[in-house]
């Protein structure tokens, strides 16, 4: 394991909400719009969809009320059917810019929200896999750290947990590692559980 004491540190702050800013709207509510077909044909602009496997994971990245609608509301007000009535499930909030992901949130679907530039598109449904997919080549190329983070919220994707493993070892930046430990705490399973276990062993030098 590289630098065992941040590595310590990142293991216990698994816990805590991972951080990043608000996207609230200097003025206009955001308008939702149904969208459909791969994740990866999406245009610039903001995109969301609740993951197919919804168990709570005990954090999110950003949430608000803000006298602002919910998710769950405005998806309502504009027709757009949902998987979930649950309004605790989580929801994966990001934005491309020139094909690049530059802000991702894991929030939830009684969380306000506003946004700027135009029309929210929101993805009905979409398959764990192609989530998981979607995201971990995202990260590949160049997006922000909270992607490894979502990555956690799909336990049934073949491969994820070791993705994720080899991530929070490797010889990257510290935030990314840490956002695969905050990865591994959400899958839940018991080898993860092992996993950081074993991280923070290290770290100690036990």
């Amino acid at each position: 394991m590289k630098d065992p004491i941040t590595f310590l540190l990142a293991v216990l702050t698994c816990v805590v909400t991972i951080g990043g800013l608000s996207p609230q709207a200097a003025a206009q509510q955001s308008r939702m719009v149904a969208a459909s077909g791969p994740l990866d044909s999406a245009p610039d602009g903001w995109l969301a969809w609740a993951p197919a496997w919804s168990a709570k994971s005990g954090s999110v990245t950003w949430w608000s009320k803000d006298e602002t609608l919910t998710f769950a509301e405005q998806l309502a007000a504009s027709g757009i059917r949902t998987s979930t009535a649950d309004p605790d499930a989580p929801v994966f909030l990001l934005k491309l810019d020139q094909g690049r992901v530059t802000h991702a949130y894991v929030t939830r679907m009684d969380s306000g929200i506003q946004v700027r530039d135009g029309a929210l598109r929101w993805f009905v449904d979409v398959p764990e896999a192609e989530s998981a997919a979607f995201l971990q080549s995202a990260w590949e190329s160049g997006g922000e750290s909270t992607l490894l983070y979502m990555l956690g919220h799909h336990p049934d994707v073949p491969g994820i947990e070791a993705f994720l493993t080899r991530t929070a070892d490797a010889d990257i930046d510290i935030d990314h590692r840490k956002s695969a430990l905050y990865g591994l705490g959400a899958l839940g399973t018991p080898s993860a559980h092992r996993t950081l276990l074993a991280f923070i062993r290290a770290a100690r030098g036990t």
